[in-house]
């Protein structure tokens, strides 16, 4: 894995439904990318190849403006390593899970 990233969404104007369940929607379809990810309260944590990853960001954008918000902030954190693997979700947080 050479790429991990924390993505928060956030959407706005929202022109249906509410804010929440835009960002369910867009956590379902960050399942449905079978990039290993987690939930946290204020954003979600994927991890893969850049090149998902990427993609990803840019399909998120369109899924919540379906999904009903107009307009969206996204707030990323992106880590990548040319050459081998990155710390995982696991190997980051798996001490202080209870």
């Amino acid at each position: 894995m050479e790429a991990s990233a924390a993505i928060q969404i956030l959407p706005l104007s929202v022109k249906k439904g509410d804010s929440l369940s835009i960002v369910d929607t867009v956590i379902k379809h960050i399942e449905k990318s079978k990039l290993k990810y987690e939930v946290g309260p204020f954003e979600t944590t994927v991890e893969g190849d850049l090149k998902s990853i990427i993609s990803l960001i840019e399909e998120i954008q369109r899924v919540a403006n379906e999904a009903g918000a107009s307009e969206t902030a996204t707030y990323i954190k992106l880590f990548y390593k040319g050459e081998g693997d990155v710390l995982g979700i696991d190997e980051k947080v798996q001490k202080y899970r209870k």
